[in-house]
């Protein structure tokens, strides 16, 4: 994936795992300073600076509960996408409902519209750096289109 594409929908720091590089997706929570480059490259300080301080303010022991919320997830994806339950199904669709509440925590509260969730979706498939939370490539495909459901059925 080129390092300033954007797909539907997401714009932003989401490329690094999440707003200024949070988001698990492989180092199970916001690494300060991790992909500080990346994002002040790609979508300048401001980008980095805010959720980079919203990290801080969650003190130790947010850090941990959604460091541990995150890895929690990662699993329960793997796990479903190794069993090949149907991603229309209700599992399924439990599950992408927890990944948005997740989302709407791990991106301060901003809403997750259909776009930004099928965008984000696409980005785990295209960006190998998500793969390792979904399992592999497959896992991370079966994660967008369980998302991709998701957001026709429930978002705007």
């Amino acid at each position: 994936m080129a390092e300033n594409e954007e797909f539907d929908g997401v714009s932003g720091p989401v490329g690094s795992g999440g707003p200024g590089g949070f988001g698990g997706r492989g180092d199970s929570g916001f690494v300060d300073g991790v992909h500080r480059d990346e994002v002040e490259r790609l979508w300048g300080a401001q980008a980095y600076a805010d959720p980079a301080a919203w990290w801080r303010g969650l003190g130790e022991e947010g850090r941990r509960a959604l460091q541990a919320d995150t890895e929690a997830l990662d699993e329960t994806w793997q796990d479903a996408a190794a069993r090949g339950i149907p991603v229309g199904g209700d599992e399924a669709q439990r599950l992408a409902g927890r990944h948005v509440r997740w989302l709407e925590v791990a991106t301060e509260g901003h809403e997750v519209g259909a776009a930004y969730l099928t965008g984000l979706g696409d980005l785990y498939v295209a960006d190998e750096r998500f793969w390792p939370s979904y399992g592999d490539v497959a896992g991370a495909a079966f994660v967008r289109d369980a998302l991709a459901v998701y957001a026709e059925r429930n978002l705007r």
